[in-house]
Parts: structure tokens; sequence; C-alpha cells
């Protein structure tokens, strides 16, 4: 029998509804409110049943819902079932070890056999069975502790014909000790950063002498410190991040703290400095890099997303490095590329990139994984030069082309790739000019001075201008669509996108164009040429810019310009050197980009520069390896022209108007 009353605010009398949960249910007569009712009920089946109650007043209004559900067991005649759980044991919250502490719980049986009690110590250590008594009765046992930290304890009932309950819920004890504080903490991170730059990561480690768990607080060195990191096991390098506001040296320290609270005396400083614009950040040897780095996501040794510097060399190395840091978050090297020559080109999400090969393949790479994850699916026959242009990206589609004179399409499937077409051009000429992507056209360019206008759907030529001579560098991209490219013969193209001449400027007296036009804050299009200088022309009559062109180097410039969102254009010449020359043509400063020791030979043309949000420039050496150098911050990240950089932005997409 069950029994169940509820009151009705009106004093309206009530009738109530018994849901047995087993799909029968039983309605009362109307009792008066906040009269008992009772109803009695037979299960046919063993099983565990929820009851519920709902009421519902004369006037037909139901109660808001119904009753909390009662649990019932139902077992069959004479069949022996087990005890219930234990009730939680109850006991002190804390002790010491090597005290005795007592813990108390209750047991009871459905069959109302008597019970015997057991607990589990959260220590490895169970107690003996206590002696059987009647269901309800009370049962203690006392345990030391020898080892310190948090423990949990449960009961196990048990009854005469050995049916064993499920374990209770626990009960929670910290046990305390003799207690040694943690040693003093290591700090480790990047050694140089920019002010109101990214946030920088440092990290703290500490060993234990008793091996607890450890947390830790930084003190930046500035006034500033943080707040404790979550306890991790005790020699694990813990991290927190912070960013300064002035130039200038900062002696970050740190302190650790064991679980039960005893403090570390201070690591030893460690020294971060904060430098002003054309200070080196960072530098990273790479022997032969011939590509020019591309931003990516990548996944580091701790499961953190970290923004990443790509970049590959013509020895078959790729290289991933921490943008911020200057930590290498992985290097591969796969022997059966015979080496890089292109490019990276990044993924809109940063989590994959693609790269082609003097072996005439096309390989892409996980950063989420770390790991090649596939290389191009056509026949050896089909391209086995090098594909030394650096692909452009859209969405799954990848276009890449080589030597072969041949420019291909390819969709990332996730896993693999699949071949869409491939499209031969006139003399069959090499292509060294990376293909863009714009006006719902492919543009590529090849060694016989062509420039091809095809549709990406179908790789076929919708039109085509042919230019002085032959084409090393990428095309640019206007706002307006006008294709900005340069010639062997020292000349630079205004072509519009159906394919017809708009203007032309030859350089005088003739000077080779091997980098890429930049689209300036101003609109002008700048570029370099292999005499040394820095152009600048009106966009719309191709005419040189008041102060242009300016001498850069005496040597050659062969790369691609950078363009701020100040203004500023920063350019690398072929005697590795960084330059960042201002609108009017000004150079601001120099940085050689070479370390201390090292000189690594290659005979292939300078990679081009690349700008962060943080206004951080990195420059690859061809003689040395990978820089960071420290930019005008956030004013000074790259512009949002429409084509301010090589391939048009920092993953390197060649697409206009992809940011």
């Amino acid at each position: 029998e069950y029994t169940s009353s509820t009151t009705d605010p009106n004093r309206d009398a009530v009738r109530y509804v018994f849901d047995w949960d087993d799909d029968s249910q039983d309605t009362t007569e109307y009792l008066a409110s906040g009269a008992l009712v009772t109803k009695a009920h037979t299960w046919t089946e063993v099983g565990t049943y929820a009851l519920r109650v709902k009421a519902q007043d004369e006037r037909g209004n139901w109660s808001a819902d119904w009753s909390d559900a009662l649990e019932v067991v139902v077992y069959l005649d004479g069949e022996n079932n087990p005890p219930d759980p234990p009730t939680t044991p109850t006991g002190p919250d804390s002790t010491g070890t090597g005290v005795t502490v007592t813990f108390t719980t209750t047991a009871t049986d459905p069959d109302g056999d008597a019970v015997q009690v057991r607990f589990s110590w959260g220590d490895g250590d169970t107690s003996a069975w206590s002696a059987l008594a009647p269901g309800g009765s009370e049962f203690s046992a006392g345990h030391q502790y020898i080892t310190r930290g948090p423990k949990q304890v449960r009961a196990q009932a048990r009854d005469a014909d050995g049916a064993e309950s499920s374990w209770s819920d626990p009960a929670t004890i910290t046990v305390y000790g003799a207690n040694t504080p943690p040693g003093p903490p290591m700090v480790t991170g990047p050694a140089r950063g920019i002010i109101e730059g990214p946030m920088y990561l440092f990290f703290a480690s500490a060993r234990d002498p008793e091996g607890d768990d450890v947390e830790y607080k930084f003190f930046w060195g500035d006034g500033t410190a943080s707040a404790w990191t979550a306890a991790q096991r005790e020699g694990l390098p813990v991290p927190d991040s912070t960013r300064y506001a002035a130039v200038g040296s900062y002696q970050i320290r740190a302190i650790a703290r064991d679980i039960l609270g005893a403090v570390s005396d201070t690591s030893e400083p460690f020294t971060f400095q904060v430098v002003g614009e054309g200070e080196v950040l960072w530098a990273v040897s790479v022997e032969e890099c011939i590509s020019s780095p591309a931003f990516a996501t990548v996944r580091d040794a701790g499961a953190r997303m970290r923004p990443a510097i790509i970049i590959a060399n013509s020895d078959g190395r790729v290289l991933a490095v921490d943008a911020w840091q200057g930590t290498e978050l992985y290097d591969l090297t796969l022997e059966e590329s015979e080496g890089f020559n292109s490019s990276p080109a990044v993924s809109a999400d940063g989590n994959s990139f693609y790269i082609g090969a003097r072996s005439g393949q096309l390989f892409a790479f996980n950063n989420l994984e770390r790991r090649e994850k596939w290389t191009s699916p056509w026949p050896d026959s089909a391209s086995d030069q090098d594909l030394g242009a650096t692909p452009a990206v859209d969405g799954q589609s990848i276009y890449c082309a080589g030597e072969d004179g041949y420019l291909f399409k390819v969709n990332d499937d996730g896993t693999g790739a699949s071949p869409v077409w491939s499209s031969p051009f006139r003399a069959r000429e090499e292509i060294y000019s990376s293909p863009v992507l714009a006006n719902d056209r492919v543009i590529v360019c090849d060694d016989s001075g062509y420039v091809y206008f095809l549709n990406p759907a179908d790789g076929q030529v919708m039109n085509d201008f042919k230019c002085d001579d032959g084409i090393v560098a990428s095309p640019a991209i206007g706002a307006d669509g006008t294709v900005y490219v340069g010639t062997d013969q020292g000349t630079m193209y205004a072509i519009a996108p159906d394919g017809s001449e708009r203007w032309n400027y030859p350089i005088t007296p003739f000077a080779q164009i091997y980098g890429s036009a930049v689209i300036a804050v101003d609109g002008g299009i700048v570029f370099g040429a292999d005499n040394g200088y820095l152009y600048k022309l009106n966009a719309g009559t191709g005419q040189v810019m008041p102060g242009w062109p300016v001498m850069v180097t005496a040597g050659g410039l062969a790369t691609t310009p950078a363009v701020s969102a100040d203004g500023v254009i920063y350019v690398t010449s072929d005697d590795d050197v960084l330059h960042a020359v201002a609108q009017d043509g000004t150079v601001l400063w120099t940085v050689t980009l070479d370390m201390p020791g090292l000189r690594l030979s290659t005979d292939e043309l300078s990679p081009s520069v690349m700008i962060d949000q943080h206004g951080i420039i990195y420059a690859a050496s061809t003689t040395d390896g990978l820089f960071a150098i420290a930019g005008r911050g956030p004013a000074g990240r790259l512009a949002a022209t429409a084509w301010p950089m090589f391939q048009h932005d920092v993953r390197h997409s060649g697409k206009a108007g992809s940011w």
C-alpha cells in the first residue's frame, strides 16, 4: 500500500492518479483537500519501478506536474536478494598520517536478512568483514593512513547467504602529514618580444619531495603577478602568459605551491627583453631555405593550438615554428620529395598546407597531427619536373604548376586528393610564376611571356596576353581586377581582366623583375628589380610616382615586398638584408639576416617577407634561416590593400579578396 496527499489552494476536493510504471494507473474518488489517500498494487514482474502520483481538483485542474518518483524494487518471492548499498560513511574530514580514524555506516537487506559490512579506505586497503547484525544496524571500523592526500571511503554490505551489495557513495577525507615545500621552480620562455604584442607563454616547473601536485604563481617583473595556475603533476612545465606595455628588460620569477599549501622559494630570474622596431626577436637555422614563410595553425605537444610559421627548404625539410615563442613545433624531412622548391600555401582554417617539390609531386601536410597528409595523385608521367610555383588555394581546390608547362587542379577531401583537370599551355614553356585566382579566373604566366586566363571549372583558356619576355614573377591583382606582372626584360605590365593591355612600364636601363608587385596603401604599384631599386608606379597611368624609384641596395631585389597598414614597405635584398622603406621612399632601417658563426650557401632566389597581425615581420635568409623582426606593433600589421604581399596574404592563398 502507498499513501499520498496534497492541498488545494481553493480548498476544492481532490482526486489522485497513481502511475505504477507497469502500464497501469489507478484513480481515486474525490477526497477533501489535504486528506490522506491510500492505494494498493501488485506487480506481476520482477524489476525496478518508478511510482508517481498526480492530482486533479473537482474543477478539472491538474497539479503542475507529477510527484517525485518513488523507486520500488520487486523481487521474486523466496529469491535471495543482495543488501541495499550502505549509507555514505560518516567520519572526520581530515586526519594526520598514523592517526586512527573511525567511519560509520548503516546497511539494510530487502529480505530482512542480517548483514555485515566492510570499508574501502581509498588507499588500496580494505577492512575485514564485520560480524553479522540485523539490517538497519550501525557498523563502524577504524583505519590508519600512511600516505598523504585526499582519500575516498566507501562501504559494502553482504548478507548471510553471501550476496553482496554495490559500494556506497564515497566520503572524502584529506590526510596530512610531514610535508616539504617544492623546490624552486625553473622558468623558461621566449627571450624577446614586442610591446602590446601577442600573449607570450612562459613555463614554470618544480619538483616536490613527496611527489605532490604543484601549482605556480608568476611575477612578471612589471609589478604585476599571475593568479595561481591549476595544480599539475610535479616536474611538468606549466604555462601562463602575459604581454608588456613598454620596451625594457623584465625579470620574470615564479614560486611553486603543493596541494597541501607548502610554498617554495622564489625561482632564479628569467630575463625577457621587450625590444623596439627593427630588432630581431628570434632566429631558427634552416639550410638551403628558398621558400617564403606562411602563417598557419599547429597543435603543439601540449595540445595547444599555436600560431605557426611554415617554411621549407631544398633538402626536403619542412619546419613549423611558433610565431611568437620562436620554438620548433615540428620538423619533418621527406627524402622522396627531392627537396622543396615552392613556398607553402595554407588552407583557410590554417590546419593544412600544400607545397610543390622538385620531384614533380604536390605534398599536403596536416598541422593538427604534424604529419604528411597525402602526395599528388596524378601519374608519374603527368608531372615529373620541378613544381617550383607556389600553389593557389580556394577552399578544397588547389592549383599548382611546374616546369613541365602544366597547370593542375586537385581537390583535397581531407584524407586524399583527386585530380580535376590539367591544362597544357602554348609552346609548353616552363612555369615558374605562381598561379593566382581573381575575377572568376585562374591566372598563370609561363616562361614564354604569356599570361593566361583560365576557367577554374574546366581549365580552358578564356583569353591570354603576350608580354615582351619570359615571366618568373607571380601576378598581383588590383582592386579593379587589373593584373600586374613584371618580365625578365624589365617591363611591368598592367593587363585588364579581358586580357587587353592597360599600360606597361619598361625599366631603363634594362633590369630584370623577378619578384611580384604589391599594392601600397596609397594605391601605388610597388616592386623591386635586380638593379637594387624599388619602384612605385601610379596604378592608373603606369608613371613613376614622385620620389621614386629609390635605390635600396647595391645588389638585387629578387623578392616580393610586403606592405604594412601604416604604409611601410618591407623587402629583402639578394644579400640577405631586410629593408624598411617609408611611403615617400625613405629607407627607415635595415637588418642583416644572419646568425653569428653560421653561413650556409644556396644559389636559389631569396624568399619574400610576411607581416602578422602584431606587425611582426618574418623573413627567411637564403644563407642562415628564418627570422622574426619587431615591426611597428598592431598599427604595422599587414595592409588590407588589394594585394599587399607575395601570393596576397599570410596563408599564400593566391586568391584576390581572400583574408
